[in-house]
């Protein structure tokens, strides 16, 4: 009678393991699936083809809904990195945010280049961003 009150106990203490640990691994979050920036990334070169990009500015890329003409544009995410050296072509590869990268919306990207808080270079047009795997852009500025 002892050992088959035994065997009970275990075969409800194996019970209670087995649904507690079911439970709880239900309530477990993937990590990938709750952080804000995807696989996707932006990348490509900045270059000015007037004169260096100097060392020390900042550099702010904004993307942008592309809209029909007529209609204002407004920024959806700015990306901003200080420059370290003075080149002709800063390469750059940013990740991209969730609701960017799963947004079937056209996009737009410019480029705004300040030193000291003084806009020296921008981009003087739109680059449409096509999110193509492995899609490279070239952003290029000019004096302002």
């Amino acid at each position: 009678m002892k050992s088959l009150l035994n065997t009970h106990k275990n075969f409800y203490s194996c019970c209670f393991v087995l649904f507690l640990t079911l439970v709880l691994s239900g309530c477990s979050h993937r990590n990938d699936i709750n952080n804000n920036y995807s696989r996707d990334y932006l990348q490509g070169n900045i270059q000015s083809n007037n004169r260096i990009i100097p060392e020390n500015v900042k550099i702010t890329l904004s993307i942008s809904q592309n809209k029909a003409s007529g209609e204002k544009e407004y920024t959806l995410h700015e990306y901003s990195f200080m420059n370290q050296t003075k080149n002709f072509t800063i390469p750059f590869r940013l990740q991209m945010p969730n609701e960017l990268s799963l947004s079937p919306q056209p996009l737009n990207i410019s480029v705004r280049v300040e030193k000291e808080g003084e806009l020296i270079m921008m981009s003087d047009k739109l680059t449409p961003f096509l999110r193509q795997s492995g899609e490279r852009l070239i952003l290029t500025v000019n004096d302002s």
